[in-house]
């Protein structure tokens, strides 16, 4: 898991330096840590988020919450760009 949150993290670092503020899901992981909560909670805070997102970014990887977030962003009409880190 850490190395995806590396990935997440340096991905939003290269969002930032384009000038754009992003939103990084995998931090969650931290809160989860001092004040867990199911799966479903998470995803629920990520949907309303990604909800309104101007962008999706899909990193490489298996991730079943990533692909709930690029359907969703699809659903609603938000531009998904699938990115290499």
């Amino acid at each position: 898991m850490s190395a995806n949150i590396r990935k997440a993290i340096l991905a939003a670092e290269r969002a930032v330096d384009l000038g754009h503020i992003p939103y990084v899901p995998h931090l969650s992981h931290l809160w989860d840590l001092i004040s867990p909560h199911g799966h479903d909670y998470w995803m629920a805070v990520d949907r309303e988020i990604v909800s309104r997102c101007d962008e999706v970014w899909r990193l490489p990887g298996e991730s079943p919450g990533a692909d709930e977030e690029v359907v969703l962003a699809t659903e609603l009409g938000i531009t998904v760009r699938y990115w290499p880190v």
